[in-house]
């Protein structure tokens, strides 16, 4: 936490912090507590979690797996990723890209969830290539470019099945 002192002027009226007096120009410090912005969050945005994914054991040990492979993931902000609507997902910071994991009630349900098979989504403006992949309940969308992330990824889950070039043939029970 960090102090923040803020100068309240006092012009002509009577203010709470400034002991109630009215002089033309009373200055009146109030000290504020606030905490430092979170590490890849924009100053001012607060960060979103959802709980119910960043506690998911499935997500738990995808995260330690990876921290495991020297890939620590920095809480992000909870997904807004359109492809998954109403889906709970959480965004983290993974080196130089992102991963975004949503959970689903059952495998069953991640493996019929409407992710990119068509075509014209690899065409899309991506701000990193993005590599999904199924890890039982969870789809994991990996934006990035470092191959050791995509191999882990692939170990600890399942090969992508789509990436930024093009739709990778639909994995067994996708």
């Amino acid at each position: 936490m960090k102090s923040v002192v803020i100068y309240v002027v006092c012009a002509g009226v009577a203010l709470a912090g400034c002991g109630g007096a009215t002089p033309a120009a009373m200055v009146a410090p109030v000290t504020v507590e606030s905490a430092p912005p979170a590490q890849g969050t924009p100053p001012g945005f607060p960060i979103v979690v959802e709980q119910s994914v960043v506690g998911d054991p499935l997500v738990v040990a995808l995260l330690a797996n990876l921290r495991q492979r020297g890939f620590a993931a920095e809480l992000l902000d909870a997904s807004r990723d359109e492809l998954q609507p109403g889906v709970p997902g959480q965004g983290y910071r993974l080196g130089d890209g992102w991963l975004v994991v949503h959970v689903y009630a059952t495998a069953a349900a991640a493996a019929a969830a409407v992710i990119p098979h068509d075509p014209h989504l690899a065409v899309l403006d991506w701000v990193a290539p993005p590599h999904y992949s199924q890890c039982d309940r969870l789809i994991v969308l990996y934006l990035g470019s470092e191959p050791r992330v995509v191999v882990a990824l692939s170990e600890l889950c399942a090969p992508p099945f789509f990436t930024a070039n093009a739709p990778l043939a639909p994995a067994a029970g996708r």
